[in-house]
């Protein structure tokens, strides 16, 4: 097996240990760190209660007729530290090639997946793990248009935020219309479901199906 670490680097964990320790001098005066495992399950409880940004209405994938074409040009960032911090990497075994992409942000993949593409390596890979449940900030057309795959996994049941993004599976739609796509989702979700019609998965070429078991 072999394992290419795409997220974090030490940028977007810096941020993360900068916000951690903001939050602790606010919370405890006069603490002081130490290599004690206390602080490491610590971290790890902050990092799984932080705050998200509130989303109102107008920030969700809207509910009029989807318009794929416009859907697929929103760029948008995710500012979560947390995210910035996600485990992304690619796994190879045998004749397998896999790209899971966590929660991480959109830049340091496409910085990574550039670097690995000017050294010679094949971006072709088995199935892609969309990041953060499919979110619309999270993915962009450049990264889709360096990758090259048929599977595009989603891992969410879509209760708080309304993943995945009807922006970013768009995106996917698009980004290569006469190329067999299979989209897999572990739930049935209200997005996945506007996208499961078809005329659609005809005219570009894709499939859906819904399970938690993939085979490659």
């Amino acid at each position: 097996i072999k394992i290419i670490l795409l997220s974090p680097n030490e940028k977007k964990l810096n941020s993360l240990a900068s916000r951690w320790l903001n939050d602790l001098e606010d919370e405890l005066y006069g603490f002081e760190l130490s290599d004690e495992e206390l602080f490491s399950d610590s971290f790890e409880l902050y990092m799984s209660h932080e705050h998200l940004p509130n989303i109102s209405l107008s920030d969700c994938s809207r509910e009029e007729e989807i318009n794929l074409n416009e859907l697929s040009k929103y760029q948008g960032r995710d500012g979560s530290v947390t995210n910035g911090s996600s485990i992304a990497f690619i796994i190879e075994y045998k004749e397998k090639k896999l790209l899971f992409l966590g929660d991480a942000h959109e830049d340091i993949i496409l910085e990574k997946l550039n670097i690995l593409k000017d050294d010679g390596y094949q971006l072709k890979f088995d199935l892609v793990k969309i990041s953060h449940h499919g979110s619309k900030n999270n993915i962009s057309n450049e990264i889709l248009s360096l990758i090259s795959t048929d599977k595009f996994l989603f891992s969410t049941n879509g209760k708080y935020h309304a993943h995945p993004d009807l922006e970013c599976l768009s995106k996917i739609i698009l980004v290569n219309p006469n190329k067999d796509k299979e989209f897999i989702f572990n739930y049935k979700t209200k997005n996945s479901e506007k996208i499961n019609k078809k005329e659609l998965y005809e005219k570009y070429k894709y499939s859906i199906n819904y399970k938690n078991e993939v085979i490659i």
